[in-house]
């Protein structure tokens, strides 16, 4: 997945969304917010935005207005702030609104309780099956994302109707 380049803006009701994504189908994209994350697909770009104040929930009617302009190629979203008025710092920081705001836990997930061997092989004790723990649930995986340096273009190879579009990104 690509992420897309975009921009930010705000006012005082809402925070606007600016993402140029020249090679993307309409009926695919999809926007969603949830507290404060705001996520995007469109194959093959994805975003996702971790804001430092929450916005309203898409879910809600009119919380998030989404245009595409055809002559930039880029979608233009307007999603309403839970709190009107609060000013967003930070906007201008793209890095770190790609960041997740949590710290990843380093601690390993299989720990050894007791060097007590089983009295047969096979069996383990109750304390044992009680306290270990495999897998932690409780962690967010993440796909990595960083800020796309340029895009690169294929040279002189049209498409479309009539061969009326060219110089779209290449997918390396």
């Amino acid at each position: 997945m690509l992420t897309p380049v975009f921009e930010l803006s705000q006012d005082e009701k809402s925070v606007t969304v600016t993402i140029d994504a020249p090679s993307t189908r309409l009926q695919d994209s999809e926007v969603t917010i949830s507290g404060n994350i705001f996520y995007f697909t469109s194959h093959p770009y994805f975003l996702r935005l971790h804001f430092p104040h929450p916005l309203q929930d898409s879910e809600i009617d009119g919380a998030c207005r989404a245009s595409f302009d055809c002559e930039s190629h880029s979608f233009i979203i307007v999603c309403l702030k839970q709190n009107p008025g609060l000013h967003f710092t930070g906007l201008d920081m793209l890095t770190s609104l790609l960041t997740p705001k949590t710290a990843v836990n380093n601690k390993p997930v299989i720990e050894l309780l007791s060097s007590s061997t089983a009295s047969s092989e096979g069996q383990a004790t109750e304390k044992e099956e009680e306290s270990e723990e495999l897998v932690n649930f409780d962690e967010d995986w993440y796909e990595p994302q960083e800020l796309p340096s340029s895009f690169v273009l294929t040279d002189g190879q049209k498409y479309g109707f009539a061969d009326a579009h060219s110089n779209v990104p290449a997918l390396n």
